[in-house]
């Protein structure tokens, strides 16, 4: 049987390797089918709240402070990506969000 941490870690895998496939095509210089690179930010928002519904229901069992700015970071990746798309700006900003989650990611689940 998995556990609440095991899940969680799991899921935020998951929504990690989501966020790593939407960067990638968004980066790409053949981004001619945004809906694909939002399927793959969409994907990668269900991961993560479903880990942020694990990670709040069993707070007592592992609160972390870095978790908890793991998943602004992903709010903040996914807000960026969007709003990039919708505006048809630059990704600069959604590549520093990005990075600043992967290391954080990394940091927290090093491979």
């Amino acid at each position: 049987m998995q556990t609440h941490t095991d899940a969680l870690k799991h899921l935020l895998i998951k929504g990690k390797h989501c966020a790593d496939d939407a960067m990638k095509l968004a980066m790409s210089d053949t981004d001619d089918k945004p809906y694909v690179t939002l399927n793959y930010v969409s994907q990668c928002l269900s991961y993560v709240n479903a880990a942020r519904s694990i990670y709040y229901s069993n707070l007592n069992d592992h609160e972390n402070e870095d978790i908890e700015q793991l998943f602004i970071l992903f709010d903040r990746f996914v807000d960026e990506i969007m709003d990039s798309y919708e505006t048809d700006h630059s990704k600069q900003h959604t590549l520093i969000y990005f990075q600043n989650m992967k290391d954080l990611y990394s940091t927290l689940f090093p491979s």
